[in-house]
């Protein structure tokens, strides 16, 4: 794998890893969403709670709603282990 695939598939993984995490931690995401003037500031927001970047939080704040139920946090796991188990591989 070159260097620059390896980036962007760290960089998914960084990603899936924040929206498990906010899917994990819904309520809080969702009370600093409401408590947003903006978008931008609900993005913030998501990225305090986190403890993520702007790219992260974004995604995050984009999610699509399906993506919250058990089944699509089952598949964005799924993914994750995909992506791992892909970096760890020489």
């Amino acid at each position: 794998m070159g260097s620059g695939e390896h980036q962007n598939k760290l960089e998914t993984l960084q990603i899936l890893q924040a929206i498990i995490e906010a899917i994990d931690r819904r309520d809080e995401i969702f009370q600093a969403i409401e408590a947003a003037e903006s978008e931008a500031e609900a993005q913030e927001a998501i990225g305090k709670v986190l403890g993520v970047g702007s790219v992260r939080s974004h995604f995050v704040l984009n999610m699509q709603a399906r993506q919250w139920t058990r089944s699509g946090r089952a598949r964005i796991a799924e993914d994750i282990e995909q992506l791992t188990r892909e970096l760890d591989s020489p």
